[in-house]
């Protein structure tokens, strides 16, 4: 592989193995991933890592799996508010986006500027989200 990657962005893309350690890890649903950590960093079991959903940090210990057959994810009630912002949206385009059939797109579609609040919030199990009001009414 260094052979077609200039020598430049080998830090980036081939690390040095010296300093690598690379984990077999089996999650609850029997799913095993690898993982790769660096030589000083802490183990998988002990680690903290993100939802690639909001990028915000996992419980210690936690990692997602995301296959066809896997079971919806439960209700959780929320423990702690953090956070508020509004976003404003504008009004949405007559034509259909996306392919959309324009009689499904009359039915979705925005005509007006609509403002939406969203907070960060932490679960009863300890994940973070971020939480919708769809209407300030």
């Amino acid at each position: 592989m260094r052979e077609r990657i200039p020598r430049v962005f080998w830090p980036f893309v081939i690390p040095d193995l010296t300093l690598v350690f690379r984990w077999r890890v089996q999650l609850d649903c029997d799913c095993v991933l690898e993982v790769l950590t660096r030589k000083d960093e802490t183990p998988p079991h002990e680690g903290q890592w993100l939802e690639r959903a909001n990028g915000s940090g996992l419980p210690p210990g936690q990692m997602i799996c995301r296959h066809d057959d896997a079971p919806a994810a439960p209700y959780r009630a929320i423990s702690k508010w953090g956070d508020r912002r509004e976003v404003t949206f504008p009004a949405d385009p007559v034509e259909p986006r996306n392919n959309i059939d324009p009689e499904v797109w009359s039915l979705l579609r925005h005509d007006e500027p609509r403002t939406s609040a969203f907070w960060k919030v932490t679960l009863a199990c300890g994940h973070s989200q971020e939480a919708i009001a769809p209407s300030l009414d």
